[in-house]
């Protein structure tokens, strides 16, 4: 497993390591098949200086639109969220809440310039062809982790070429992306990265574990 500073990566700047990272809050395993452990002290930070309010704001309406996930067929009460086979499409800003599970399947983003909040509700996305969330166009994007659950994402595939980009993570932001919130992530990607994040990547606060072929994160 390789390791480098990573670029417009916020949080991870404040980050020590022991292959557990500890910042504002933020906590993030690292394993892999081959992995060093290190131990390194770091100066605490302010994250006001790091994180706007709303990076930091966790908060959500329970009767936002859901997305539920399952292996017979995704559903989603929002028109906004367009459903087709196995993947579900957000097309505007908003708050949408993820819940259940699915061995096969995607979300995509592609809101223009809007702002979306995903909320993980206990949800659990695996993909086997792609990103299992794939940001392609937003504003910015706010992965909040609801309080008190678990939740996992995961991918088997190799990188894949979509939107004139090289998709390879089961987490792919093209956008800004925040996480947030007091519950627990945990991705695995097998043969690539678990993050990857092409503008401001943030971890605000949460649990996330992440096992993977390649980089946790990547900007």
């Amino acid at each position: 497993m390789h390791y480098k500073k990573i670029k417009k990566v916020l949080a991870v700047l404040a980050i020590g390591s022991m292959l557990t990272f500890t910042a504002a809050g933020c906590s993030l395993s690292n394993n892999s098949n081959s992995t060093t452990t290190s131990s390194e002290t770091v100066e605490a930070v302010d994250i006001n200086n790091l994180f706007s309010d709303r990076d930091q704001d966790s908060s959500y309406d329970a009767s936002s639109p859901k997305i539920t996930l399952s292996d017979s067929s995704i559903t989603s009460d929002s028109d906004n969220a367009k459903v087709s086979g196995n993947t579900a499409t957000i097309s505007a800003g908003g708050t949408y809440i993820i819940t259940g599970s699915a061995s096969d399947a995607q979300i995509i983003i592609d809101a223009g310039t809007d702002k979306v909040q995903l909320v993980l509700d206990n949800a659990s996305l695996t993909s086997s062809s792609a990103a299992a969330i794939y940001v392609k166009q937003a504003d910015k994007v706010f992965v909040t982790l609801a309080d008190g659950t678990t939740n996992t994402i995961s991918i088997s595939s190799d990188s894949v070429e979509m939107d004139d980009s090289t998709v390879d993570g089961a987490i792919y932001s093209k956008d800004d992306l925040t996480f947030n919130g007091n519950g627990t992530l945990n991705v695995t990607s097998t043969k690539t990265n678990g993050i990857v994040g092409k503008d401001d990547l943030k971890l605000v606060s949460g649990t996330i574990n992440v096992t993977s072929g390649n980089h946790a994160i990547q900007g």
